[in-house]
């Protein structure tokens, strides 16, 4: 009597249609696709532990209303240290300029929470290194804001990562802001043609600036309030030594 053969194909149907084998067969299949679910999860666990916006580096909270406060009480000592009329109600204007300012080119560009930061960030830091000056009125003060609210929205939003394109709008932008004020001023004073001559670079400054914030927050994972408090500081001292 011959031997009879099977090819390997129908005996593997064979063996997989017998009840014990499917378990054995479905358990594999679902311990297979666990550890894969559990691979994805830590990845995206560590991609979102490496992330500056993780919940581990939380914005808000009893730390940052902290560093606020100080932020706030540091500034306005600042501000009352000088006799120029309107002075704090100046600050107040040029907070309001930074967050109009940033909101809509935040708006705008689709990234609303980092134009209004460095938009009134930027507006208090150029208000602030002018409040010295008494040859500025409150306007001009004013001006020296808005300049300051348009450059950080715009190096923080529109083309952030070609700093070179984004270093050359923040300096049209700054330019065009204090050619508006020359024009509704009607006004040709020494220190507005020396702003008029600054202004682009000043926007070059900024976009590099906020472009080496951007990479220390990438590599610290330094909260945002923080850095505002420690570049405001600076800004105070730098006034106050110069």
């Amino acid at each position: 009597m011959g031997r009879s053969t099977v090819s390997p194909e129908i005996h593997r149907r064979q063996v997989g249609n017998l009840p014990h084998v499917k378990v054995i067969f479905e358990t594999l299949s679902i311990n297979q696709n666990h550890d894969q679910s559990a691979n994805e999860n830590v990845t995206v666990t560590e991609d979102q532990a490496a992330s500056p916006n993780s919940g581990k580096s939380r914005q808000f909270g009893i730390a940052a209303l902290f560093w606020l406060t100080f932020l706030i009480g540091l500034s306005i000592s600042y501000l009352q240290q000088h006799d120029h009329p309107l002075v704090l109600e100046g600050g107040l204007c040029a907070i309001a300029i930074g967050l109009l300012i940033g909101a809509a080119i935040g708006w705008l560009t689709g990234k609303f929470r980092d134009g209004v930061f460095w938009a009134t960030l930027v507006a208090a830091f150029a208000y602030i290194s002018v409040t010295r000056d008494p040859h500025f009125d409150f306007a001009h003060r004013l001006v020296w804001a808005t300049m300051g609210a348009t450059c950080g929205a715009v190096g923080s939003t529109v083309l952030p990562d070609r700093i070179w394109v984004n270093a050359i709008l923040c300096a049209c932008f700054g330019e065009l802001v204090f050619l508006i004020y020359a024009v509704c001023s009607n006004a040709n004073t020494f220190d507005l043609r020396v702003d008029l001559v600054g202004a682009p670079v000043i926007g070059i400054a900024v976009a590099f600036f906020l472009r080496a914030i951007r990479w220390l927050e990438s590599k610290q994972q330094m909260p945002r309030y923080v850095t505002a408090t420690w570049l405001m500081v600076a800004v105070i001292l730098g006034n106050i030594f110069s």
